[in-house]
């Protein structure tokens, strides 16, 4: 199964609300790429299907800091039961190596929402759902961390 984030990337994060495909703003690096978020259907509703940001793109403020987090993800395919997973390492200093980690910017409709549905892989070809962890599953997703644990 295809994992990579290339463009057209493989792994969406499928979420709802008005105007999502307008209202997108990746990083420009992200954007360079041309890859846009999608229509898909999946379990009889229809998604917006935002791809993820290129590795090491990540929105800077005014001063030239950065404003989130980035990507670092390596994942290309997986064969029958495999996984992708990357354990938390750190540097010699005791900061976290970013690794195997996505981030997705996601677009608020006009009144500041978006529904998250799941994480998505999707057949690029057919621009079709082949596996989703439903974001509302605690165990498909595991606890929720503070950010700046990791």
């Amino acid at each position: 199964m295809n994992i990579s984030i290339g463009s057209p990337s493989a792994i969406r994060l499928l979420v709802t609300g008005k105007q999502i495909d307008q209202r997108w703003a990746p990083p420009p690096l992200t954007k360079s790429l041309g890859d846009q978020p999608t229509l898909v259907k999946c379990n009889g509703g229809t998604f917006w299907a935002i791809p993820p940001n290129a590795p090491r793109d990540a929105s800077t403020t005014s001063t030239g800091e950065y404003a989130g987090f980035a990507t670092s993800w390596d994942g290309v395919e997986l064969g029958p039961g495999q996984s992708h997973f990357k354990p938390l390492r750190h540097h010699l200093n005791g900061s976290a190596v970013q690794e195997g980690n996505l981030v997705f910017q996601v677009p608020l409709d006009e009144n500041g929402e978006a529904i998250i549905y799941g994480l998505a892989v999707l057949d690029p070809q057919y621009n079709s759902v082949l596996g989703i962890a439903l974001f509302g599953n605690s165990d498909q997703w595991g606890a929720r961390l503070d950010p700046n644990s990791f």
